[in-house]
């Protein structure tokens, strides 16, 4: 019986090494701007905006928001958030920075530098019905029109929004969204050289 356990408990551990190689993060950027300590002021413990462009998969738009939320919760770095498509904000939090934070989803798109957090609609595939090979996401955290983070990754087709693959596409491309020891400060002015900090 220990033995049958233990050989489960390998080949899970394969299956999740397996999957995770799958993962590609084909691009990562990082503004300036881009502080963790802002995601963590604002948002920990609260709802985060999440905006999706585009759905993969035949399957009705609402349970589809639900399936990629619940996958990103938890994945960010630090204080846990609310990764939610309708954030609710508290009249009694006098500090409403927080409505202007966001992260929006897009999927098999092609999107012009720096236009994630200004588009109101991408040209991206609403269905599976005529699948690429690959699905390929765009992550962007945005404070109002600016991104301070973005992220692009891809994994083979996931069956569907359960598929352990297309899970962990969204918890990776979450967690390098916010990674804490990425932040930057200027040296002397907008135009200086970034260094870590």
């Amino acid at each position: 019986m220990q033995t049958k356990s233990l050989i489960a408990g390998i080949l899970s551990l394969f299956l999740s090494a397996c999957i995770a190689d799958s993962i590609r993060i084909t691009e990562s950027e990082f503004d300036t701007a881009y502080d963790y300590m802002n995601f963590s002021n604002y948002l920990a413990g609260k709802d985060t905006a999440v905006q999706i462009h585009g759905n993969p998969f035949s399957m009705d738009k609402a349970a589809f928001a639900r399936a990629l939320t619940q996958h990103m919760q938890g994945a960010n770095e630090g204080e846990p958030t609310n990764f939610t498509t309708t954030p609710k904000y508290g009249d009694a939090d006098a500090d409403t920075t927080n409505k202007e934070f966001r992260v929006i989803v897009a999927f098999n798109i092609n999107p012009k530098p720096s236009t994630l957090c200004t588009a109101k609609k991408f040209r991206a595939k609403k269905s599976a019905q005529k699948q690429d090979p690959v699905l390929r996401i765009h992550l962007a955290w945005c404070f109002e029109n600016d991104e301070h983070s973005t992220i692009i990754a891809e994994t083979s087709m996931p069956k569907s929004a359960q598929d352990p693959r297309f899970r962990a596409l969204i918890e990776q491309s979450a967690r390098d969204l916010f990674p804490q020891n990425q932040d930057y400060v200027l040296t002397e002015d907008h135009g200086s050289k970034r260094v870590d900090d």
